[in-house]
């Protein structure tokens, strides 16, 4: 999810509140329609992850829950992931473990927090980009980013993706999602992208994780 629009000239610090605050409602409303979607008292409630970006000029306010991942892909300069996985992989990363073995464990996917009303908290954990140059703005599941997980891997998968659909981003993220199933397709594919300082902005979704 993706939410751009004015909101004057507040300062950096205000603006970034605004921001965050409309990835928080974006996170409380998937929350609720999460809910909604099957019986929350019984034994396995519904539940997905999520990850939302809220921007307004250069500044960019990315919220998740779960291991739904936001990436920047900057067209100078080395490309960053900017979310931080609620999981036990990354908790394991965190202590020192080497990211590929990590995340290629046993409980790679297990995840800590997500939506449902089952989980410990759902309130999406934001972070800020000040954006310094043209760029890709990547959201997505780890049905794609299970197969290029390291910035740099995941930047070329896009960029190869990008170049095969003469840079429209809808359909780019088609391509991801088709690259990702012909990979394996082990989990839900969700992706989208944003240029950036243009109006062009594309989705391809497989299955039903929020981003």
């Amino acid at each position: 999810m993706i939410a751009a629009g004015s909101v004057g000239m507040a300062g950096r610090g205000a603006l970034a509140g605004v921001l965050g605050r409309r990835v928080e409602a974006a996170g409380l409303a998937a929350a609720d329609a999460v809910a909604a979607t099957g019986d929350p008292s019984g034994d396995s409630p519904p539940s997905c992850t999520f990850v939302a970006a809220a921007v307004e000029r250069d500044l960019v306010v990315v919220g998740v829950v779960g291991d739904s991942r936001a990436y920047w892909l900057p067209d100078a300069g080395e490309p960053a992931v900017l979310t931080v996985d609620d999981s036990w992989a990354a908790q394991e990363i965190a202590a020192g473990t080497a990211r590929e073995e990590a995340e290629s464990g046993p409980q790679a996917h297990a995840i800590t927090r997500w939506l449902g009303v089952d989980s410990p908290d759902q309130v999406p954990r934001l972070s800020t980009l000040e954006v310094d140059g043209p760029g890709w703005l990547l959201l997505c599941s780890d049905g794609l980013w299970n197969y290029c997980s390291e910035p740099g891997a995941i930047g070329q998968v896009v960029r190869t993706a990008l170049d095969g659909a003469g840079g429209e981003p809808g359909a780019a993220c088609e391509a991801l999602v088709a690259w990702a199933n012909a990979q394996g397709g082990h989990d839900n594919i969700t992706v989208v992208l944003a240029r950036l300082g243009t109006a062009a902005a594309g989705t391809g979704r497989e299955n039903g994780e929020q981003a």
